[in-house]
């Protein structure tokens, strides 16, 4: 049970969620597969969050940004990254 390994706290986390939503057995390799998908997924939120910022004249990201990033469609993104 990764609830109980010595685990990360990312690891943990999500093995909690897992449970909460009903699961009630998994192999160690589906946290961490899961956590390889969330800070990939993480970081390219974060990447394209900075183009906005970029594009806005700005030097941080702002928390308008991320909200962009997740409110606007794909082919958006990859126009933006190809113009900026």
């Amino acid at each position: 049970d990764v609830l109980k390994m010595e685990a990360p706290r990312d690891a943990k986390v999500i093995a909690t969620i897992l449970k909460a939503m009903g699961v009630e057995e998994m192999q160690p390799r589906v946290v961490n597969q899961l956590m390889e998908f969330l800070y990939r997924y993480i970081t390219e939120i974060l990447q394209d969050a900075q183009l906005y910022s970029e594009h806005a004249g700005r030097s941080e990201v702002a928390m308008e940004d991320i909200q962009l990033v997740r409110s606007c469609p794909p082919k958006f993104l990859i126009y933006l990254k190809e113009i900026i």
